[in-house]
C-alpha cells in the first residue's frame, strides 16, 4: 500500500511533466494486481466465504454494477465515451487504491491485536519520510514552472484542465492514506515515540498545501488544510505523547512559512489581499470575493440554470448525458448530487445503501476511530464540489468495504487464535 502510493505521486509529476499517464496506468495494474493476489489468499485459506463477505460485496456491487449497465444502454455516444473514461481513468483506479488501503490498514489493525514485531514498527516511517521527500519535490517542480507574477504552474505544463484535476485527486488519496495509517500506526503502538513520523507527516501536509496551491486544485486545498488542522489539533488536544511532535514541527513549519511569505510581501510592498491575488483563490486579482471565482461561480451557475433541468430528466433511472441534454458539456452539477441526475433514485438509493453501510462499519469499530475524520472529510468535499465520478470518493468505498469485508475476518480469526 505504501509503495503504490509513492508510486502514484511520482506518477503525477511524471504526468504533469511528460503529458503521459503511462506510469499512472503501472500503479493502477500494480494496485489491481495486489488486490487480486491477496483476494486469492483469502479465498483459497477459506472453505466457505462468510455471509458478512458476501454481504459486504454484493451492497458494494450494486452500485459500480448499475452505473455500468447505464452506460452500456447510453444511446448518446459522446456520453457513452466520456463515462467509459471515467471509469477506466477514475471509478476502477479508485476503487483498487481503496482495498490496497484497506489490507495495509488491516494488517496495522492485526498487528495491534497480536503485538507482534514487524515492519510497521520499524520501516513505515521511513516509507512516511520517503513519500513525504518525494512530495515536497514535486511541490518544488511546480514552483520552478510557476507563471511570472502568479503562484501558479505554467499553461504549458498543466497541459489542460485534466492534468491538475489528476494531480490533486492523487495527492488527495496519498495524503488520505499516509494520514490513516499513521494514526493507526500511533494507536496501534502508543508508548513508542516516533522522532521520524511527526517530521515526516509535517513535512508532507505542507508539501500537499504547496501543490494544491501551485496548481489551483481547490478540491485538494480543501482536504490538505482540513488534514493539517486536525492533526495540529489532536496535538494541540494532547499536548504530549505521541501527537506532540507532530503538532509543535506542524506549527513550527506554518509559522515559518507564514514569516517568509510576510517577508516577501513586505519587501515587495504588497499586503495579505496582493498575495492571495497571486492565486486561483482570487483568480489572479480578476475578482474581489471568494464567490466572485471562476471555478465557483460557475458551479452556482449550473446550480441554479440546470440542476432543476437534469433532475427532471428522469428521476427514477437518471440520464447520464443530463447535461448533454440541456446546458451543454461540463455543466454537470460539481456534486455527489449528480449521483440523481445521472443515476436516479435508483443509484441514488444503491449509492446510500453503500456509504451508510461503510459508515456503520467504521463507527461500530473503536479501532477504527482515527478513520472517520478523513472519510467524512471526502464526503463533505465531494458533496459541495465533486462530480460522483471523482477518485476519491470511489476509493474511499472501495476503503471502507475492503476493510470491512475481507481483512476484518481475517483479523478476528487472528485475534482468536492469538
Amino acid at each position: 500500500a505504501l509503495f503504490v502510493c509513492w508510486l502514484l505521486v511520482v506518477a503525477a509529476a511524471w504526468m504533469m511533466r511528460a503529458d503521459s499517464g503511462t506510469l499512472a496506468l503501472l500503479a493502477y495494474l500494480v494496485a489491481a494486481g495486489g488486490v487480486l493476489l491477496r483476494a486469492g489468499l483469502v479465498l483459497a485459506a477459506r472453505p466457505r466465504l462468510s455471509r458478512q463477505l458476501l454481504a459486504a460485496g454484493l451492497v458494494a456491487a450494486v452500485p459500480l454494477a448499475w452505473y455500468g449497465l447505464n452506460v452500456l444502454v447510453e444511446p448518446l455516444p459522446a456520453a457513452g465515451r466520456r463515462h467509459v473514461s471515467e471509469i477506466l481513468g477514475a471509478v476502477l483506479p479508485g476503487l483498487a487504491i481503496g482495498c490496497v488501503a484497506a489490507m495495509g490498514l488491516a494488517d496495522l489493525l492485526r498487528a495491534q491485536q497480536q503485538d507482534t514485531p514487524s515492519l510497521l514498527r520499524t520501516g513505515m516511517p521511513w516509507w512516511v519520510a520517503a513519500n513525504a521527500i518525494t512530495v515536497a519535490a514535486v511541490a518544488a517542480f511546480l514552483a520552478s514552472n510557476t507563471g511570472e507574477g502568479i503562484l501558479l504552474v505554467s499553461t504549458a505544463l498543466l497541459a489542460g484542465a485534466e492534468s491538475y484535476q489528476t494531480l490533486g485527486d492523487i495527492l488527495s488519496v496519498n495524503l488520505l492514506v499516509l494520514v490513516a495509517m499513521a494514526g493507526l500506526r500511533t494507536a496501534a503502538y502508543p508508548s513508542r515515540q516516533d522522532t521520524l513520523l511527526a517530521p515526516a507527516m509535517s513535512l508532507l501536509c505542507l508539501a500537499t498545501v504547496a501543490c494544491a496551491v501551485l496548481v489551483g486544485s481547490n478540491k485538494l486545498l480543501m482536504i490538505s488544510l482540513a488534514l493539517s488542522i486536525w492533526l495540529a489539533w489532536l496535538g494541540l488536544r494532547a499536548r504530549a505523547g505521541r501527537y506532540a511532535g507532530l503538532m509543535l514541527l506542524l506549527l513550527g513549519l506554518l509559522v515559518l512559512l507564514a514569516g517568509v511569505v510576510l517577508g516577501l510581501t513586505g519587501s515587495a510592498g504588497l499586503d495579505v489581499n496582493d498575495l492571495l491575488a497571486l492565486t486561483r483563490l482570487l483568480d489572479y486579482g480578476n475578482v474581489d470575493s471568494l464567490l466572485d471565482t471562476p471555478s465557483i461561480a460557475s458551479r452556482l451557475e449550473i446550480l441554479s440554470d440546470c440542476a432543476g433541468r437534469q433532475f427532471a430528466l428522469n428521476p427514477w433511472f437518471g440520464d447520464l448525458a443530463a447535461e448533454f441534454k440541456t446546458c451543454g458539456d461540463g455543466h454537470y452539477l460539481h456534486s455527489l448530487l449528480s449521483i440523481q441526475t445521472h443515476l436516479g433514485l435508483v443509484g441514488t438509493a444503491s449509492f446510500l445503501l453503500a456509504v451508510g453501510w461503510g459508515l456503520h462499519g467504521l463507527w461500530c469499530d473503536a479501532a477504527r476511530r482515527s478513520l472517520r475524520i478523513p472519510v467524512l472529510l471526502v464526503l463533505g468535499v465531494g458533496l459541495i464540489g465533486a462530480y460522483f465520478t471523482w477518485m476519491p470518493f470511489w476509493f474511499v468505498l472501495g476503503w471502507m468495504f475492503a476493510l470491512q469485508a475481507i481483512p476484518q475476518g481475517e483479523a478476528s480469526r487472528s485475534s482468536a487464535q492469538t
